[in-house]
């Protein structure tokens, strides 16, 4: 059941780069990375920092072997697998999104292909049973 969960998330976040391309057109490469617009470089800096700190966060809870305390048994919270990935890979997926956003705000796709891309990786990467702890 958890691994059916966690290729869900998988599907949806490379979803993002479909619609990116869809919307705002194939990728050219060889256009500068960061847009020309005034207020380009600080959204792209604030959203990418969001991404990171969203995918670094991710990947910690996705790894921890117990749950914390507002996480455990006696907070209503049966299996911490389960929620574990839950949490992990919402806070991980928010990474593809933020790229989503940035490449509708620029109409770039790129910034959506990368941030999928990443994304992804980091879901496959995400622990899916209670014994596996994932490559660490």
């Amino acid at each position: 059941m958890l691994k059916i969960l966690k290729y869900a998330f998988v599907v949806a976040t490379l979803l993002y780069a479909f619609v990116a391309v869809r919307v705002a057109g194939p990728p050219d490469w060889s256009r500068p990375l960061l847009p020309e617009r005034q207020d380009g470089p600080l959204l792209c800096g604030i959203l990418l920092t969001l991404a990171l700190v969203d995918w670094v966060g991710g990947y910690v809870v996705g790894h921890l072997a117990q749950a914390p305390a507002m996480f455990g048994p006696a907070a209503g919270f049966r299996s911490w697998p389960q929620t574990r990935l839950v949490i992990a890979a919402a806070l991980i997926e928010s990474g593809a999104i933020f790229g989503l956003v940035l490449a509708l705000l620029f109409k770039d796709s790129r910034p959506a292909l990368l941030a999928s891309g990443v994304s992804a990786v980091l879901l496959l990467m995400a622990p899916a049973s209670g014994g596996d702890q994932g490559p660490v």
